[in-house]
């Protein structure tokens, strides 16, 4: 069972978060029986082989090792079952994500809402099962694999000075956790549109309008254009792989190995590593 606390609901949501994860729970369980597991249960060991312990014990008893068990505490003694197929619980799951839609959208009053990295990439051909299509679309941005080799090894530890890595190391291992990654990716959704991040910084007025279109939205209702999204600034976290040329090594195998993740830049640009940040 999540935590209230964890990633910021109680601050956010308050008690609601939870109330809708009881309430998915709930719906998934058939069957509510008195019991326990064996999980629940602690040995104390006894007399081996005693006639009291054999015969006048109430607890169950293992007359083989002379093991006494007893129910740990805090235990409810109630074992839950649920039997439903896959359709069953992808119905009550939908209910689910709608219900938490709901709530994050309760004091928004937006028309559209977007969610940053709600979805990994490996699940997206699963995003029909959980989301209702009609009201939902997903934008797919992909990035350089050279740059993601060498920002998750050596550029966002300079930036964060901590070592928190997203992608293996070595590059062979970078290499199959990168196809791995997109395989389950679909080629073509009506409700995906896969874009380069790098298209958003070369071509950006030709994919800001491929966007448009995609969601249906109309050029005037864009606002803060430039403002958050600043193309001066994030081209910078462009071809990273560039600033050593020890970088510019270890990527050789990405450009012969996976060729179809490698993005064709118009032109070539220079960066040091101070000069880059986060897009």
């Amino acid at each position: 069972m999540p935590n209230l606390g964890f990633g910021g609901y109680r601050k956010r949501t308050g008690s609601r978060f939870m109330t809708i994860v009881d309430k998915f729970v709930n719906s998934l369980i058939q069957y509510q029986i008195q019991g326990y597991w064996s999980d629940d249960i602690d040995s104390i060991r006894t007399f081996k082989g005693t006639v009291r312990d054999i015969l006048v014990t109430k607890r169950p008893f293992d007359r083989d090792n002379g093991m006494r068990n007893k129910i740990k505490k805090n235990d409810d003694n109630q074992i839950y079952f649920s039997f439903l197929n896959r359709e069953q619980f992808l119905e009550k799951a939908r209910v689910f994500v709608k219900d938490y839609m709901e709530m994050v959208r309760e004091n928004c009053k937006e028309d559209h809402f977007v969610f940053d990295q709600l979805v990994l990439p490996q699940h997206i051909s699963r995003v029909n099962d959980y989301f209702d299509p009609e009201n939902t679309r997903i934008i797919l941005v992909d990035r350089d694999a050279r740059d993601l080799y060498v920002l998750s090894k050596y550029v966002w530890l300079y930036q964060s000075g901590r070592n928190n890595k997203y992608f293996p190391d070595d590059v062979e291992n970078f290499i199959q956790f990168h196809r791995g990654m997109r395989k389950n990716v679909p080629k073509q959704e009506n409700t995906l549109l896969k874009i380069q991040f790098e298209d958003l910084v070369y071509k950006y007025d030709e994919i800001l309008d491929i966007i448009e279109k995609f969601l249906t939205l109309r050029a005037e209702t864009h606002c803060k254009k430039g403002e958050l999204f600043q193309v001066e600034k994030s081209i910078k976290n462009t071809q990273n792989f560039l600033i050593d040329p020890q970088w510019q090594m270890e990527v050789k195998k990405i450009e012969k190995q996976i060729p179809e993740y490698i993005y064709d830049f118009p032109y070539t640009i220079h960066v040091n590593l101070s000069e880059t940040s986060d897009p």
